[in-house]
């Protein structure tokens, strides 16, 4: 790393150049300091110091090898988005997607909520979480109540399938840790097989029920 210091001297005030030396030879592997460019005020370059701290200087550092004692680290990739109003005429035996029409965060605008999709930005390791809610009352005994996510429209990553014991509400809840290339797209889906249309469930707008959540793990 190769840090510069200039030095400024002020009418009135007198630093001699032993007083300099004495200052800068007490970093690591300082060169010498010339007499001619302290008289002259010219900038110092040290091109051998493996680490210096000067107040009032911020400068970009690279981290290899460095330890970093409680970094603030915050990734743009993320996501979440849910259902603010149920979807009514939810159709018996089909994988039917889920239109999540409330965004909840996304800093990198990767959630298409028109299109009900989350567009992977940058290729690396993701977690997806996601649920479907059901609604109290409409349970028909041992019929299934699915949550599924899918890549791309085709390739499922996640799925969780709760058989219904009566007409109490469920919210199956799936997640998986996977890989993603950039372009890709995820989706929630819903599947149901209770012989009627049904209603999937938004809580009223509260965003526990139905919802889909994805955050980049690692690149």
């Amino acid at each position: 790393m190769v840090v510069t210091r200039t030095t400024t001297f002020v009418d009135g005030n007198t630093l001699t150049a032993s007083q300099l030396n004495g200052e800068f030879n007490n970093l690591l592997n300082a060169p010498a300091i010339v007499n001619a460019d302290i008289a002259s005020g010219a900038g110092i370059v040290f091109s051998k110091l493996d680490s210096v701290t000067v107040a009032g200087v911020t400068a970009t550092q690279t981290l290899t090898n460095k330890t970093l004692t409680n970094p603030n680290v915050t990734s743009l990739y993320r996501a979440r988005a849910y259902l603010g109003a149920d979807i009514t005429g939810f159709a018996n035996n089909a994988h039917t997607k889920v239109a999540l029409d409330t965004i909840d965060y996304d800093p990198n605008s990767n959630f298409n909520a028109g299109g009900n999709r989350w567009t992977c930005p940058i290729t690396g390791i993701y977690l997806i979480k996601a649920s479907v809610g059901s609604k109290d009352g409409e349970g028909v005994s041992g019929t299934r109540f699915v949550s599924e996510v899918y890549k791309n429209g085709s390739t499922r990553l996640a799925i969780s399938v709760v058989y219904l014991g009566g007409v109490n509400g469920v919210v199956p809840t799936c997640g998986a840790i996977v890989s993603l290339t950039a372009t890709d797209y995820i989706e929630l889906f819903a599947f149901q097989d209770s012989g009627a249309t049904k209603t999937i469930f938004s809580g009223g707008g509260n965003s526990a029920y139905t919802w889909l959540a994805i955050h980049l793990l690692s690149q």
